[in-house]
């Protein structure tokens, strides 16, 4: 729903401006955006979609106004949660991953889990942008591609104590894989509070600091020549499987074992006024003096004459040649 929500503000809102500006402004090459959308994983864990935002700036880089391809160079702070939540068991007999004190008392009794996790992250990166700048000049719809590598801190959690409140007690959670469904896993079984560390940097709330390079894919449309707004999906490879809090011992979807994160997004793109962009000033002033003239034939204001020819005589001040000179006779030049 809220992908419908965010293509069909995308599709109405550049309606709504009066003047359909179709060119960028491409002396405007530092911009700021804005970002907020849906922060969604695919691990070992099933899916339970969070919200994420962030920001970015960067500089655009054109070889030329026309070109074909244009490129940019970002930097993007990206802050949210991810989250999973399973609803089977998972048989714990010989796990191999990192097992804290709560997760070992499953694993001894009784030999499974029902996993979920919830991840922080704050995610500091430099992405390189490929635009199709003409296509972007024509009609001011901006299709594009990117890169990134990332700096991560990242820590995993998961809810594995079940504590109540209403005695001070606390323990494990009763798992019986007979009643075990989507609607019996939630909020009204567990208690909502992450407090186990999942793998080895999380403890006592610190953060794991890794690499992760990441790939996305974006559309804009500039609803004016420095402001644009569009949809944009990036997923950031963690290049480790235990991300989610759980090493799967078999691989997943094409033989792949890593886990990935995911952020799709609505964002706001502002280009900063360049030198270019600044009306041009206009050329200065510059004082003339009046012309003067001084008729001397005739020398008077009147005079009638036969001949159809009549030379005239006069001499005339403050002009450059005498192409700037016209005469006209009764309205006649």
């Amino acid at each position: 729903k809220k992908l419908i929500t965010l293509a069909f503000c995308l599709y109405v809102m550049p309606g709504l401006f009066a003047q359909n500006i179709q060119r960028y402004d491409s002396n405007s090459p530092w911009f700021f955006g804005l970002n907020v959308g849906a922060a969604w994983n695919s691990t070992d864990i099933e899916n339970e979609t969070n919200a994420g935002w962030g920001f970015t700036f960067g500089r655009s880089f054109t070889t030329r106004p026309d070109a074909l391809f244009a490129w940019d160079l970002r930097l993007r702070y990206l802050q949210g949660n991810w989250y999973g939540q399973d609803f089977d068991t998972t048989d714990l007999t010989n796990y191999v991953g990192y097992t804290p004190n709560e997760y070992q008392a499953y694993a001894d009794n009784p030999g499974y889990t029902v996993n979920n996790f919830s991840a922080r992250n704050h995610h500091l990166g430099l992405e390189l942008v490929l635009h199709a700048n003409r296509l972007r000049q024509r009609t001011g719809w901006d299709p594009y591609i990117f890169g990134g590598a990332n700096i991560t801190w990242n820590q995993t959690y998961s809810d594995l104590v079940n504590i109540d409140s209403s005695f001070g007690i606390s323990g494990q959670y009763d798992y019986d894989p007979t009643t075990i469904s989507d609607g019996f896993l939630g909020t009204t079984f567990l208690d909502g509070v992450s407090e186990t560390a999942m793998n080895q940097g999380s403890e006592g709330g610190d953060y794991n600091l890794n690499f992760m390079p990441s790939l996305g894919v974006g559309i804009a449309y500039y609803a004016g020549p420095r402001f644009a707004l569009g949809l944009e999906h990036k997923s950031t490879f963690t290049r480790k499987d235990d991300w989610d809090g759980y090493v799967d011992p078999t691989p997943g979807l094409w033989n792949r074992s890593n886990d990935i994160y995911h952020y799709t997004n609505f964002f706001l793109r502002f280009h900063l006024r360049g030198q270019g962009s600044v009306d041009p000033t206009p050329d200065p002033v510059v004082n003339c003096w009046d012309p003067i003239i001084q008729l001397q034939r005739p020398n008077v204001s009147n005079v009638t004459v036969e001949n159809q020819v009549y030379a005239f005589r006069a001499q005339i001040e403050n002009i450059n040649s005498i192409q700037n000179v016209r005469v006209r006779v009764n309205g006649v030049e």
